[in-house]
């Protein structure tokens, strides 16, 4: 590949996202924690990663992301911060070229939400 396309490359390339596992089972128990897992690839590594979340109608708290293997992340979301409400949350990742990419916005997040007392007696997620 010539200088001017690796230079064009670099200058498009982003961090990519994604969420691992069912995004239609993004609930969790009252009173715990819970536990994202993230899967942050770019061709030019990943310099940095950070996810945020609050509990529906809070205020974004900065949550350390755990680093594992193979570009894995895991963000935790103790009760403390969740509160038992609604959570929403966001991932923003920086490549090493100063590019980010996202998985959710402020303004559009991943919501997960407390499991009811209807989907722990029917053993379904949501609601």
């Amino acid at each position: 590949m010539g200088a001017g396309k690796a230079r064009l490359r670099s200058e498009l390339s982003q961090p990519e996202v994604q969420l691992l596992g069912k995004a239609d089972r993004l609930t969790y128990e009252k009173g715990t924690a819970f536990v994202l897992l993230l899967h942050i690839t770019d061709d030019f590594g990943v310099e940095s990663a950070e996810g945020w979340a609050r509990p529906e109608g809070g205020t974004y708290v900065r949550i350390p992301l755990r680093r594992g293997s193979s570009g894995d992340y895991e963000l935790e979301v103790p009760p403390s911060l969740h509160q038992n409400k609604t959570v929403n949350v966001y991932v923003v990742a920086t490549d090493r070229s100063g590019h980010k990419g996202q998985l959710g916005d402020p303004s559009h997040p991943i919501q997960i939400k407390r499991k009811g007392l209807f989907s722990k007696i029917f053993g379904k997620d949501g609601g």
